[in-house]
């Protein structure tokens, strides 16, 4: 799958009040779903149920959420810079400020 079809223009936003980890979840949701409200509280449900799991920070200010859902026929991306980093409870213990969802 080409870059441009995963992640679109629309789907790339600087977050400047981002909350904390579950607002910054909440967000990508939003993106990735074209803000449609229903989808949104599936998708923020299935990204922080993923969440709970583990965290997705990799460490170096960097968090990769993802979840399965048969919402789309294909993969969607979400790439999220936060003004304000965020505790996603990466083994570095350094805060997120990249969070690239999918």
């Amino acid at each position: 799958m080409p870059l441009a079809d995963l992640l679109t223009a629309e789907r790339i936003v600087l977050l400047t009040e981002p909350g904390d980890r579950d607002r910054v979840l909440d967000a990508a949701a939003r993106l990735l779903t074209d803000a449609s409200p229903a989808m949104t509280a599936a998708i923020g449900a299935a990204l922080r149920e993923r969440e709970s799991l583990g965290s997705t920070a990799i460490g170096h200010g960097v968090a990769i959420p993802h979840a399965r859902s048969n919402a789309f026929s294909a993969a969607r991306g979400a790439f999220l810079r936060l003004e304000h980093p965020v505790d996603f409870g990466a083994r570095d213990h350094a805060p997120v400020d990249l969070v690239f969802a999918m």
